[in-house]
């Protein structure tokens, strides 16, 4: 976007620089208060070159201003898509773990999270890589650069919790296991290093949610609500696949699959 801005920038000068020209030598043919003496100049060429010129600038800032249209509204669209997705991430990572407490004897099951981390690290990056540079400062703009410095790190920091931590607090409790010649119990979500790890997982995540939806928000009310943010996290909230429990499972069973 800023190559866009430059252009507008430049091709806004010179046309005004020319048309200013073209201007003065209206006024000059006009008044007479310069008389070129040169036999390969006279007022009239140069009101045609300069005029020429001016339209031409007019017509490369016309296509600027369009072109910068066209990419910011691009880039609103690549944002909306990152904050969505990130908020999606992370919400469906909170109710998969709410699910898990909330069923304290079932096994622990090791692919609760990673998933998500995968997906929320890749949100995360397009939100860290996106410029949103605009000709006049925004509200977006400013809460976009405020989320890269203030947020992105922490949701980083957040994933690369839920990958290791919730992990190490299975090999730890397998370990306690041998140690007290429990051979091959199955770890369940009660276990205590796995219970606190999610529990304090599950806030964080908790925490960050409404500064993901605040974006997303932000993006959708910039864009005069192009995108039903509203609708998209119904949507979102109302379509999460539960690692936890597999509904229909015994259908698919009894029926030889769903297809």
């Amino acid at each position: 976007m800023k190559e866009k801005i430059q252009s507008i920038k430049l091709n806004g000068m010179l046309c005004i620089i020319f048309i200013a020209i073209t201007y003065l030598v209206t006024l000059n043919i006009e008044n007479g208060f310069f008389h070129p003496n040169w036999w390969w100049m006279s007022n009239n060429f140069a009101l045609t070159v300069s005029g020429g010129i001016a339209v031409g600038f007019a017509a490369g800032l016309a296509y600027a201003i369009q072109e910068y249209k066209n990419c910011k509204s691009e880039t609103e669209a690549k944002l909306f898509f990152a904050a969505g997705w990130l908020y999606s991430t992370f919400s469906h990572m909170d109710k998969n773990i709410t699910e898990a407490l909330e069923n304290p004897q079932q096994p622990a099951i090791e692919s609760l999270l990673k998933t998500y981390v995968s997906e929320g690290n890749q949100a995360n990056e397009i939100i860290k890589q996106t410029e949103y540079i605009t000709i006049l400062r925004n509200e977006l703009k400013t809460n976009i650069e405020n989320f890269k410095i203030e947020e992105c790190a922490k949701v980083q920091e957040i994933l690369r919790q839920a990958y290791f931590y919730y992990d190490i607090a299975l090999n730890e409790t397998k370990i306690d296991d041998l140690r007290s010649n429990k051979i091959n119990r199955t770890v369940l979500i009660s276990d205590p290093k796995v219970k606190r790890t999610l529990e304090i997982l599950r806030k964080e995540i908790e925490d960050e949610l409404p500064r993901m939806e605040s974006l997303a928000e932000m993006v959708d009310r910039q864009t005069r609500k192009k995108y039903h943010w509203e609708e998209y996290k119904k949507y979102s909230d109302s379509h999460c696949a539960s690692v936890t429990k597999l509904n229909g499972f015994e259908e698919f069973l009894k029926g030889g699959g769903t297809l």
